[in-house]
């Protein structure tokens, strides 16, 4: 190759990679978007799919759960997982459980950050039945979910369980 063969060889990888970096950069969240992703992870959940809701999850999520009932000492006690932490309890709880379903309900969207960011509330209401016992919460949940590398992943989780008295 001579000295202009290298030089368009250059500057056609170079345009490839402006091209690629745009596309990723210009990928922006729709509140279309952010409501299918909840709605997967209820169906999801409702499977018992814990693979299925993992792969919404960013690498560093955090989900935080502000458990509140009269039988904890101050009313209300925080539980903070990573990843790997959630993915263990689901997989325990769900795989205990005779019986699971999860009802979403008053979802909102709010995009933010130029469409990099969805904010997504909702109310849920959950029942499981263990050992033949079964019990029902109610939670209000905020999830965050941003753009990564041009794909929509959850980040953060904040949920107010309410555990009947």
């Amino acid at each position: 190759m001579n000295s202009n063969d290298w030089k368009r060889l250059l500057l056609s990888c170079v345009a490839v990679a402006v091209l690629v970096s745009q596309a990723v950069a210009g990928a922006v969240l729709t509140e279309d978007q952010a409501l299918k992703i909840s709605k997967d992870i209820e169906v999801l959940s409702n499977a018992r799919d814990v693979d299925g809701v993992l792969k919404y999850l960013a690498p560093d999520v955090i989900l935080t759960m502000n458990v509140h009932s009269s039988s904890i000492p101050g009313g209300v006690q925080t539980v903070t997982l990573d990843r790997v932490q959630y993915e263990e309890s689901l997989r325990q709880a769900w795989g205990s459980a005779e019986e699971y379903s999860y009802k979403q309900s008053d979802e909102k969207v709010v995009i933010q950050d130029e469409g990099q960011t969805a904010v997504v509330s909702c109310k849920i209401h959950e029942r499981v039945v263990m050992g033949g016992v079964a019990q029902e919460n109610d939670t209000e949940e905020v999830s965050t979910i941003r753009m990564i590398d041009g794909k929509p992943l959850v980040t953060k989780v904040v949920a107010d369980v309410h555990l009947p008295n």
